[in-house]
């Protein structure tokens, strides 16, 4: 799907999850980094009344960017997504707002503001589901916009803003590496602002150590064959048909792009499989006994292990052992673990005939 976008976008990292139910116009003035997820309902535009023409993008998402249903993101100049930004459902983000200044004309005849605006959101913010965010501002590092406030102003990095207009009601004191109640203590808010020092930015080996540990927690999970079930019509096949297409497909993407200098898309896409496989098992539940006939926990048993092996070469990074694992060990386990399922369900079939 990567490759597809490309064609459409500025740019188009690897590995964006992007829901088919999100919307897209102007796309070729729009930057899409690595590692983005953006669900249903979410609309991003560039107007067609683009007021600066002179930059190289008027929408730049960066990479490891959320953003949840029904949020519309509209750029008559420019706005910035960066690093590690959670967007909530509902959102409404705009550098621009309709003009009013003629009291003898009626607003809907003004047309827009035309400012050279930007909003810039800066890396680890999260903004609140319902939250709206308008004008000409910059969202600190690691701020937090409460569900629906309306900024219309700057907010500082690591305070907490909420309400209509929105206002800072906590902030982060550097100093004492604690958070500070400041609602409605405007002179305590100037001394934290003006004394605190600055967040110089994140410590990206560190960002990198809690992704890979991340990876690594939903990466072990094992599956298992659960208790037999004492009602037969638990399984679906359709459930499982569709499963084991879902593991095809990845599976075949992974060989078709088995080149690919970061293993991490690679490390994502088999946690996925594994969410599948276990998916099948436990559609299996109701005919574990033609399953154990069929020795489907030996094979599975064999691979857990190859996982297990991929799992250990992550951690070393060893790009190169895991891309071969995957390809010698994983794949063809794979293939032998599915005609152990095709066996299950053909006994499954005769007993019910």
């Amino acid at each position: 799907m990567n490759e597809e976008m490309k064609v459409y976008f500025l740019n188009f990292g690897q590995n964006n999850n992007i829901s088919e139910k999100a919307s897209f116009s102007k796309a070729k003035r729009i930057y899409i980094g690595d590692g983005n997820e953006i669900w249903d309902g979410v609309r991003i535009s560039v107007n067609r009344e683009v007021f600066n023409t002179k930059v190289d993008w008027n929408i730049k998402i960066h990479s490891d960017v959320f953003i949840n249903i029904n949020t519309i993101i509209q750029a008559y100049n420019q706005i910035e997504i960066e690093n590690f930004v959670l967007i909530g459902p509902n959102v409404y983000i705009s550098d621009n707002s309709h003009e009013y200044s003629l009291i003898d004309v009626p607003i809907s005849l003004q047309g827009f503001m035309k400012k050279n605006n930007k909003v810039t959101i800066k890396e680890g913010a999260w903004i609140g589901a319902g939250a709206r965010v308008i004008g000409d501002i910059t969202i600190g590092y690691g701020a937090v916009v409460a569900a629906n406030g309306v900024v219309v102003k700057d907010v500082p990095s690591h305070s907490v803003v909420g309400g209509v207009p929105a206002k800072i009601i906590k902030i982060y004191d550097y100093r004492i590496d604690h958070w500070i109640n400041v609602k409605d203590n405007y002179d305590l808010l100037q001394e934290i602002l003006t004394n605190r020092g600055i967040f110089n930015g994140y410590d990206y080996e560190k960002i990198e150590e809690v992704k890979k540990k991340n990876i690594e927690e939903k990466y072990k999970r094992k599956w298992e064959m659960p208790e037999t079930s004492k009602n037969q019509d638990d399984i679906s096949v359709k459930t499982v048909e569709k499963s084991l297409n879902f593991i095809e497909e990845q599976f075949n993407y992974i060989k078709e792009n088995i080149s690919l200098k970061d293993c991490e898309e690679i490390i994502n896409i088999l946690v996925k499989v594994l969410d599948n496989i276990l998916i099948v098992g436990n559609s299996l539940d109701s005919i574990k006994k033609e399953c154990i006939e069929n020795k489907i926990e030996y094979v599975t048993n064999n691979l857990n292990t190859f996982f297990d092996n991929i799992l250990k070469y992550y951690r070393e990074n060893d790009i190169e052992k895991l891309k071969e694992s995957v390809v010698s060990d994983i794949i063809p386990a794979y293939i032998q673990w599915k005609k152990e399922i095709t066996r299950c369900l053909n006994n499954y079939e005769k007993l019910k005939n």
